[in-house]
């Protein structure tokens, strides 16, 4: 591409124009520029750091727990109350001889855990200081996760992505402060926010996020248009409980009549969260955001090998069984099938590749027009 400083050029209208959609593209751009453009501002539009998506909700409304289930396994601890004390970088590059855990602490000093210690010791360090008893597992910074997603996983390989465990944001005891100011500054640095959010607990969960979390989100996407904020209802198992007390349900003379209601109003209290979550997504200026809704515990129930399943979860996943035969007849194995993909949230249907690809293009692009921009600016004062 030849650029000639002596005519009024709009670089952003050129690169647009050049249509450039993948990030092999634009190092290939940035090669042709090598005259034009700062070595070291190549190096660092290279260099783009990994794309973050951060996980934030209440405490208790089973983040962890969803971040466990892309793991298949219980590496971060995850109780009904606030458990994380720290935000968690997770690493994830398919190749699990790296997998490895990072400890920052408060006061500077650090650790590293090989993997086997991440699965017995990488807890006790993810946890309140109050719920240790061992004072090496307390005053935690930061933790750096090096392990790979079993069921999430960036298989295109187009580009790194980062995911970040947050505290719980409404903790009132005396961490809150702590726990406030770390997802503040998560939500800053992060590219993506996935706020999840309890159904069993749904009005008081919007309501708290009314608070200040939603406005550090505002924020953060008044300072970058590219900037996503997902909703997540978890635990939306509850809901089929909830759909079986409808009075038109309930009150059905026969079990027979009992499960042609249950079917004919199958999803109504589902449909219903979702909507109530892209009112409050809407009245708060995130328009058309996007709604998702799962169960980290029936996902999990699902993808667990049964010689892997305690006794409680297999009588938990007999009586979901049960359940869909007598709802769904002869077709209910393929209506367990299409309901369990619903609500399981991985790489197709939360991190969209090839959207999140072109909005780090997007960026790069920019950064591209700036450096051209100010190039021309020193260029037309030298020749004055």
């Amino acid at each position: 591409m030849e650029v000639h400083y002596s005519q009024e050029l709009h670089y952003e209208k050129i690169l647009e124009n050049l249509q450039l959609t993948k990030i092999a593209q634009v190092h290939a751009l940035l090669d042709l520029l090598y005259p034009l453009i700062k070595k070291s501002t190549i190096k660092s539009i290279k260099a783009y750091h990994p794309y973050k998506i951060a996980l934030v909700a209440n405490m208790s409304a089973g983040k962890t727990s969803l971040i466990n289930t892309w793991f298949g396994d219980d590496i971060l601890p995850s109780l009904s109350c606030a458990t994380t004390d720290c935000p968690v970088y997770i690493y994830s590059d398919n190749d699990i001889s790296n997998n490895h855990a990072h400890i920052i602490f408060e006061d500077g000093s650090s650790l590293s855990l090989v993997a086997e210690e991440v699965k017995h010791e990488l807890k006790h360090y993810a946890s309140k200081d109050s719920m240790n008893n061992d004072k090496k597992y307390m005053g935690v910074k930061e933790i750096h996760l090096h392990w790979d997603f079993m069921y999430l996983q960036n298989q295109k390989n187009v580009f790194n992505f980062i995911i970040i465990d947050t505290p719980g944001i409404n903790n009132t005891d005396k961490y809150a402060h702590k726990h406030l100011k770390s997802t503040q500054k998560v939500i800053a640095e992060s590219d993506m926010v996935l706020m999840v959010l309890d159904y069993g607990q749904l009005d008081a969960c919007l309501e708290i996020t009314k608070g200040g979390v939603l406005e550090m989100l505002k924020k953060r996407k008044g300072e970058d248009s590219n900037f996503e904020v997902f909703f997540i209802i978890n635990k939306i198992d509850l809901a089929l409980s909830d759909n079986a007390s409808l009075d038109e349900v309930a009150h059905a003379q026969t079990a027979e009549k009992f499960y042609e209601k249950l079917k004919e109003y199958w999803f109504f209290h589902e449909n219903r969260a979702i909507k109530k979550v892209e009112a409050f997504a809407k009245n708060n200026n995130f328009e058309n955001a996007c709604i998702l809704s799962t169960s980290s515990f029936f996902v999990k129930l699902f993808l667990l090998k049964n010689e892997a399943m305690s006794f409680d979860e297999e009588d938990n996943l007999d009586n979901l069984k049960k359940q869909f035969k007598r709802i769904f007849g002869d077709i209910w194995e393929r209506a367990l099938q299409e309901y369990i993909e619903s609500i399981s949230i991985d790489d197709k249907s939360v991190f969209n590749l090839e959207m999140i690809e072109k909005n780090i293009v997007r960026k790069m692009m920019s950064k591209i027009a700036v450096e051209l921009r100010a190039n021309e600016k020193a260029f037309k004062k030298k020749k004055k």
